[in-house]
């Protein structure tokens, strides 16, 4: 932007500044550069920078993807198929049609314009298996020691409470009475037989969740060292500034399953034109010299993008080749056995929904909002699918009645 202003030069690479440096700043230097300088300078105070910001943050929102379909002004929070018409629709209006069963919630899914899913990446093979190795130990090693950590914090925990409450709960006057009295002796051993049968089973489930929490460490661990190593080999064009294609975010078993099958199609189709492409590139930017780097980088990039190829495919050996097609479907069937492992967050985050949707709705029905209004505007974008026809929101300056 300086440079086509006439502010300043080209940028320079770094091998060349010791030949390119003094002419720069000569340039920089000259009357011409520092007029288009101060130009800049006058528009750039002139501009309201955070009005423009908010304006393009806005301008750049989903929209279409963020409001409910029948109800003005709300955030969709929850996306309702049925046929072939797909409704977002807020929290209020859920309740509304709910309560006079016009949907089923077991079709209700979360509303989410972008899922997040924070993954670790690997830059190349060796140090993609390494740190993958290191992990799997540490967690293996920590699983191992849970069955015997878990117990022994278990047998602690309950031997301080059962310490505490005896002193709490008796005075001392009370314990010399039943030191001295021959016939209350059996209670405190019955009741001490029975505290010592609970803590043994408390320990024994404790156990158990450490052996169970150690099989599920290796389950998921086998997973986790072939798909960074399959990761690895994908990124290595990275390293010489070239484009990874991106195979989207592997959060069940279907994305997982595609991933694999994107590996096979663009491993072969990538990695065969590569070795003609990038000479070519190459030499239109830096001569022979660009043509014989460009040589270099397909051959590694052929080689990085046929690991996922078919066993056929040349450079790869069988193993090899069948490492990408079988690591992305299993990370996916990882993905979707441990998001079943974790259903009753998910039921919490729906519980906590709907409850907030009942607050809501019972304030929007007392600010004019009417439930009939709501549900023939449902009853049209079901049928007709005339999701643009939506109620005004009280209170924003709508007026309330229903229209395009």
């Amino acid at each position: 932007m300086v440079n086509a202003a006439g502010a300043g030069p080209k940028p320079i690479p770094h091998r060349s500044l010791t030949e390119l440096l003094v002419e720069a700043i000569r340039l920089c230097l000259t009357p011409a550069a520092q007029a288009a300088a101060h130009e800049i300078a006058s528009k750039v105070k002139a501009e309201k920078g955070v009005r423009a910001a908010a304006a393009s943050f806005y301008a750049n929102l989903p929209a279409d993807k963020l409001e409910c379909d029948i109800i003005k002004g709300q955030p969709a929070a929850w996306v309702y198929r049925r046929k072939q018409t797909r409704l977002r629709l807020s929290k209020v209006a859920v309740e509304i049609l709910t309560s006079h069963l016009r949907i089923d919630v077991r079709k209700l899914k979360k509303n989410e314009t972008r899922k997040i899913i924070m993954e670790t990446r690997r830059w190349d093979p060796i140090t993609g298996s390494m740190s993958a190795a290191i992990g799997v130990s540490r967690d293996m090693a920590k699983a191992a020691a849970d069955i015997v950590v878990k117990p022994a914090k278990t047998y602690r925990d309950r031997a301080k409470a059962t310490s505490s409450e005896s002193t709490a709960n008796q005075p001392p006057q009370t314990l010399d009475l039943i030191a001295r009295s021959p016939g209350l002796e059996g209670h405190p051993k019955r009741s001490k037989t029975r505290d010592c049968m609970t803590l043994t089973t408390s320990m024994s489930a404790a156990s158990a969740s450490g052996v169970t929490g150690f099989f599920k460490s290796c389950a998921g661990d086998l997973i986790t060292i072939p798909y960074a190593f399959a990761e690895g080999f994908r990124n290595i064009p990275r390293l010489y500034g070239e484009e990874v294609r991106d195979f989207g975010i592997i959060a069940d078993w279907k994305p997982g399953t595609a991933a694999g099958a994107k590996a096979v199609v663009y491993g072969v189709v990538d990695g065969v034109s590569d070795v003609f492409v990038l000479p070519y590139k190459g030499a239109q930017q830096e001569g022979t010299l660009g043509a014989l780097k460009g040589v270099g980088k397909g051959v590694a990039g052929m080689s990085s993008k046929l690991f996922t190829a078919p066993p056929t495919a040349p450079l790869t050996d069988t193993y090899a080749a069948t490492m990408g097609m079988a690591t992305y479907p299993l990370q996916g069937i990882y993905k979707s056995v441990w998001a079943s492992a974790k259903l009753n967050t998910q039921r919490s985050i729906a519980i906590a929904r709907h409850a907030e949707g009942l607050y809501l709705a019972t304030k929007a029905r007392a600010d004019g909002i009417d439930d009939q209004v709501v549900m023939d505007c449902f009853e049209a974008a079901i049928h007709n699918n005339l999701t643009s026809r939506r109620i005004g929101l009280p209170g924003t300056g709508k007026d309330g009645s229903t229209g395009v």
